[in-house]
């Protein structure tokens, strides 16, 4: 080392190094990082990671990443030993693995999906029986580990982990996401991978997965002496996420525009990731700030959500979503770069695309994919997107821009953009609507915006239409095509003929036994509780609102009901519950209305309408379906619309607990606490009636409504104190 370097004249006597940031979004950025900043942030490390002198840490990424350096520097202060490699070849990385007994091995992502890959490659050459015995071996483990402390991968699968040196004990993940199935898959051949979250401004410290509190899905608990916030959170919950603590940096080298710009008050720094927190505290992050595609219909589309709804297309090798400027609208549109598994699967890969976005929800489809040889990384592997998107711009000079709206000469295109934009301007976006904007994609045309259009074109064009040919057509040109092929008929279309409303009986006096038997259950598997029952109407009806955790929410929140309540409440439910006799069962019992999400919702509409003013309650899910990760989803203007259209007040509802007792990977529910890593405590919260404004029924008011009612949910979720 020399020893004649000098420090500059302008860095303070306390400043312990300046590490640059990667440059994957933007221009690298001098960070100035304090003696404090990185002694917490080692201490921090050390405790959460149970580092010793025993540990002994393979280093692969390069000290300018924080990952690397933190996680090196800290098995050094704990005692333990430090092997830095050159190059990261596999055949060099598995030899270093065996000679120096490795214990920590921390990485990006793309190593451990690059190791996944090599040990599934390696399975499949080999014989039949053993693959067999493979695939029960990590059923096994994936069970157990589900459910106890053991790990009984490290045995069943002891060949492969002495082919990695037989003491690799910590995997550990940072710098970007780590896909679940590549977790998931590592956990169930034995391997303890743990995920973590930091950035260069914060001495690479904000959360992180342990041994004791490891959440799938998320990137852990705030450090020790670390506070984090969700600022600006939108009605999903999400914002952008702060930290607060001893490791923020001190600044920006040379650049105090940026560093004015990422602190605020009272020692917040902000990190430009977008995520929300659950119930427990852990972080999940779901995009970047800079990343975001804003649609010309005003939505907010993460390229990480697009990419998880696309993965493992087997013809694709890399795929990278990002947003490009729409040539034809405002906004911009969801492209994705991808390198394909080889150079002959262009239409192969088109295809593939297009069949799995039938099942991808409508904003989040890819509209335009291109062909690349390679994904530009930087030295830490991540994806430098502003690079890929820049080199996508430059090849994107001969795209067919198409005739602004003033030339098109069809006056029924004319008329169909009218009634269209009746129905959407009253979300206050501006939209240039035009014949090739995406109905649901573009203008974010939801099933009740559907409803709405059928009245519209019945009325102007006096044709009769089904709600099912609306769904079908994708743009303003379908659109128009379908009402010109009605008009040239001079005749009504055949519509399919209505169906009687179905009114779910009243239930029978053995129906209330078993649920009065079910609450005493349910107090005494999970200490049942229940709050807020006088908030009740006791004259009238009412909508009861619960978020969705688990599949027997209806019970639940049933089963704590006044009688008279239970007698005659009506639940909504999900068609695909009506398609398996188990479920249909369960439904029935509840008196179930059939909801067909992705069919004409009228039929469900009209039914509870007339429930309601017969007055009998219902119960409707805003969110349409269960919690993925315990947090709320978006809500649903189904129940305001109900709300409004009776005046019947929406009572929000607020259960806690059920997501831990029967998560959606779960085959049936968890009855013990040993089965879970978290208390299986169960309680429904009643809240206070929302009134419906009077002489309402507009789309804005729906809206309106609907996020009151998320907002008051979420204020008895706050409360929550399991």
């Amino acid at each position: 080392i020399q020893a004649d370097v000098t420090r500059p004249g302008d860095i303070a006597p306390t400043i312990a190094a300046i590490v640059f940031t990667s440059g994957s979004t933007a221009q690298p950025k001098g960070v100035l990082l304090s003696r404090k900043n990185i002694a917490h942030a080692l201490d921090s490390v050390i405790q959460c990671l149970e580092l010793s002198d025993s540990s002994e840490l393979l280093g692969v990424l390069p000290f300018h990443h924080v990952l690397g350096l933190g996680t090196c520097i800290g098995v050094i202060k704990s005692g333990g030993t430090a092997t830095l490699l050159q190059e990261s070849r596999a055949d060099i990385l598995l030899k270093a693995i065996k000679s120096t007994h490795t214990t920590v091995l921390p990485g990006p992502p793309r190593l451990f999906e690059l190791l996944l890959t090599n040990i599934h490659s390696q399975i499949k050459h080999k014989p039949l029986l053993v693959r067999a015995f493979i695939q029960t071996s990590r059923w096994i483990t994936r069970l157990i580990r589900a459910r106890t402390d053991f790990n009984p991968g490290k045995i069943l699968f002891r060949q492969l982990h002495e082919h990695f040196g037989g003491h690799l004990n910590l995997l550990m993940s940072g710098g970007a996401a780590l896909p679940i199935e590549v977790r998931n898959g590592l956990e169930e051949l034995g391997f303890d991978i743990l995920e973590g979250y930091g950035l260069t401004e914060t001495a690479g410290t904000v959360s992180i997965n342990t041994f004791e509190h490891n959440r799938v899905g998320t990137v852990g608990l705030p450090f020790p002496g670390l506070d984090v916030c969700i600022a600006n959170q939108n009605v999903s919950g999400e914002g952008e996420i702060w930290v607060r603590g001893p490791t923020n940096m001190q600044g920006y080298f040379h650049d105090p525009t940026a560093t004015m710009d990422i602190f605020r008050k009272e020692g917040w720094l902000r990190t430009g990731d977008i995520g929300h927190l659950d119930r427990d505290g852990f972080i999940l992050i779901t995009g970047r700030i800079k990343e975001l595609i804003v649609t010309s219909a005003g939505k907010n589309v993460s390229p990480e959500t697009v990419e998880w709804h696309y993965r493992n297309i087997p013809e694709i090798l890399e795929m990278v979503v990002l947003g490009m400027p729409s040539p034809t609208r405002y906004g911009e549109e969801v492209h994705a770069a991808i390198v394909p598994q080889s150079t002959s699967e262009g239409q192969r890969i088109d295809d593939a695309i297009k069949a799995r976005s039938a099942r991808v929800p409508s904003y989040l489809q890819i509209q335009r994919i291109h062909i690349v040889k390679n994904i530009p990384r930087t030295t830490t592997l991540k994806v430098q997107r502003n690079v890929l998107l820049q080199t996508l711009l430059k090849k994107a000079d001969d795209t067919h821009v198409k005739p602004d709206l003033d030339d098109i000469a069809d006056e029924l295109t004319h008329q169909v953009i009218r009634i269209v934009r009746q129905v959407v301007e009253s979300k206050n976006t501006p939209l240039n609507i035009r014949p090739d904007s995406a109905l649901m994609f573009d203008l974010g045309i939801d099933s009740l915006g559907i409803v709405k259009l059928v009245s519209d074109f019945q009325q102007e064009f006096n044709v009769k239409l089904d709600v099912t040919q609306i769904q079908a057509c994708k743009t303003i040109n379908d659109l128009a095509q379908l009402i010109q092929q009605l008009l040239d008929k001079h005749q009504p279309v055949a519509v399919k003929p209505s169906i009687p409303l179905q009114i779910p009986p009243p239930r029978s006096k053995s129906a209330i036994v078993f649920f009065r038997l079910i609450r005493k259950l349910l107090k005494w598997l999970w200490a049942f509780e229940v709050e807020g029952l006088d908030n009740l109407p006791t004259e009238g009806t009412f909508i009861l609102c619960p978020n969705h955790e688990s599949n027997f929410d209806m019970i639940f929140v049933t089963s704590c009901l006044p009688t008279k309540n239970q007698i005659t409440l009506c639940t909504f439910a999900k068609r695909e519950l009506f398609d398996m006799f188990i479920t249909r069962q369960i439904v029935q019992m509840n008196r179930g209305v059939l909801v067909d999400r992705k069919g004409d919702p009228r039929q469900a509409l009209e039914t509870g309408i007339a429930l309601l003013k017969a007055g009998r309650p219902v119960l409707i899910h805003p969110e349409g379906t269960r919690t993925r990760d315990g947090a709320l989803r978006t809500f649903r203007r189904g129940a305001a619309h109900l709300s409004l259209q009776t005046g019947v007040p929406l009572i929000p509802v607020r259960i806690n607990g059920a997501f831990n007792i029967y998560p959606p990977h779960a085959r049936i529910p968890k009855f013990f606490a040993f089965q879970a890593k978290h208390p299986l405590h169960l309680q429904i919260r009643f809240g206070k009636p929302i009134v419906p404004p009077p002489d309402s029924h507009d789309t804005e008011t729906e809206q309106m409504l609907t996020d009151q009612l998320r907002l008051e949910i979420e204020k008895l979720g706050a409360k929550n104190c399991i």
